[in-house]
């Protein structure tokens, strides 16, 4: 696969490295890294939840307390988190790169930027935060598998895999890669 190229939407900013949080990852953040990578190509996936190497970083998504976008820092973890959309559901770090530069990937195109942000961005956003979207299952103990499952529960290091938390990042970047560029 082509790796997917966002470039045009870099606002003219020189980003050279990207943090995200270090442990276990979710959708949001895998999501919101891969397409970093994609507008900043050769951009370095920095892993950490160490302020001094936080503080580094060009940019920095869910991790740190603070979300500003002058200061290129996107997290949805404090008090107050970062706001929500009209209809009630709150930014993760995902939505949060979205929302600043998401009419940019689809070149203006609102209709594009509107599909994918329903389609893809609210849903994970929701799980992140913890709004359910959908009622109780109909069948007890089957629930939908859904992105933030395929990240936690297959794309997470095994106990096998201990140590290879940022090679699994990778991998499941590459991964969501597909399913954006496909969308």
């Amino acid at each position: 696969m082509t790796k997917l190229d966002l470039s045009y939407a870099n606002k003219g900013l020189k980003i050279k490295s990207v943090a995200i949080h270090d442990g276990k990852f979710h959708a949001d953040d895998v999501f919101a890294a891969m397409l970093i990578r994609a507008i900043y190509p050769g951009v370095e996936v920095v892993r950490s939840r160490e302020d001094a190497v936080l503080d580094e970083c060009d940019i920095v998504i869910d991790v740190g307390l603070k979300y500003n976008f002058e200061d290129l820092r996107f997290d949805h973890h404090q008090v107050g988190k970062a706001g929500h959309r009209e209809n009630g559901i709150e930014y993760s770090g995902f939505g949060l790169i979205w929302r600043h530069w998401g009419m940019d990937i689809c070149k203006g195109n609102q209709d594009l930027y509107d599909d994918i942000d329903r389609k893809l961005v609210q849903p994970v956003d929701a799980n992140d935060n913890s709004q359910a979207l959908y009622g109780e299952p109909n069948y007890k103990g089957v629930h939908n598998f859904n992105l933030d499952d395929i990240m936690s529960s297959a794309m997470n290091p095994t106990l096998s895999e201990a140590g290879q938390e940022d090679e699994r990042f990778v991998e499941a970047m590459d991964l969501v890669e597909i399913i954006f560029a496909r969308l």
